[in-house]
């Protein structure tokens, strides 16, 4: 991997978590902790604003914006196969909630990775029996309780339909 692209995903990284490690880093792109030093050196006299908080890690500053990153054409099939697994495995909350991130995603896509997305997503199908029950909306709270680290209250009912094993 050569120096610019590795600045590049040590940044991409570096605006994912709130801290990274150099050891992380170093460990993620298989270079040492000095090279590390010299990568956040480099990125912070190009202009981004990055700081560090000692026993945390690196940090971007809160408020900067990268410009949107462009995909692969194999990173965009990859979203586009989770988009038919979340509309064939989902419930109607995530189904939403995925829809939308995609398309925000596809904003950023080449005219040409976006008309094979579009090939792909119609001719991408998952099949299985029997027909898995979405018909809710309670993975998206649950996912936002997880997150949030509170108390979720659940209230069991019984269920009476079929039961199916697969």
């Amino acid at each position: 991997m050569n120096r610019v692209d590795r600045l590049f995903g040590i940044l991409t990284i570096l605006q994912t978590r709130r801290y990274i490690s150099s050891e992380y880093i170093a460990e993620k792109f298989k270079i040492s902790v000095r090279t590390v030093y010299r990568d956040i050196k480099a990125l912070v006299e190009i202009g981004i604003p990055i700081s560090f908080e000692p026993y945390k890690g690196y940090f971007v500053v809160q408020g900067y914006f990268l410009p949107p990153v462009s995909f692969t054409d194999e990173e965009a099939n990859a979203l586009i196969l989770m988009e038919t697994i979340s509309k064939r495995f989902g419930d109607t909350s995530i189904q939403e909630n995925y829809e939308s991130a995609l398309n925000k995603i596809k904003v950023t896509l080449k005219d040409s990775q976006k008309e094979k997305a579009e090939e792909l997503s119609s001719k991408t199908y998952i099949l299985s029996y029997p027909t898995p029950v979405k018909d809710f909306k309670h993975l998206s709270e649950i996912l936002k309780v997880i997150t949030n680290k509170t108390i979720l209250k659940i209230n069991y009912q019984r269920f009476t339909g079929p039961l199916i094993l697969i």
